[in-house]
């Protein structure tokens, strides 16, 4: 077993699409944690749009603002959908629970303050990197994450 591992590592071979997207969406959420604005940058996608008019810089001041006003910055994440679309776009529903303390489950959040998000995300493939192409938000519930 392995050894069927190490090969498989060692053949250059990209992760399967969804694999990518996972490994993306949780580096999201330790950049944001860590207020790693860098990191955060690098994920987005140069061409950013959103129905809101924001391009990549103005998202990114966003979550500047968001960063700064805020403390510390805990995020649980629920993915409620993520589709393949074909080898160059993808697209998931995200919730995000973004609290000052940390959130091991959802049950905490009927006894706590947090902004939660329902996040619609696109995103797309450029060479053998995975980036968020646009994000939909808006607000969510407690429920929505039960």
């Amino acid at each position: 077993m392995s050894l069927a591992l190490c090969l498989a590592a060692c053949s250059g071979e990209l992760p399967p699409a969804e694999e990518q997207i996972r490994k993306l969406n949780n580096d999201a959420e330790l950049a944001v944690e860590a207020k790693d604005v860098k990191t955060l940058k690098d994920i987005v996608a140069d061409g950013y749009m959103d129905e809101r008019g924001h391009d990549k810089s103005a998202l990114i001041r966003l979550v500047q603002l968001y960063l700064l006003r805020h403390k510390a910055v805990y995020v649980h994440t629920v993915t409620r959908s993520l589709v393949i679309i074909d080898e160059d776009n993808a697209a998931a529903e995200i919730l995000a629970a973004m609290a000052g303390q940390p959130v091991s489950n959802p049950d905490q959040l009927f006894d706590m303050r947090a902004d939660l998000v329902r996040f619609e995300v696109s995103y797309v493939r450029t060479g053998d990197e995975w980036h968020v192409r646009n994000v939909e938000w808006r607000r969510a519930t407690v429920e929505d994450f039960l």
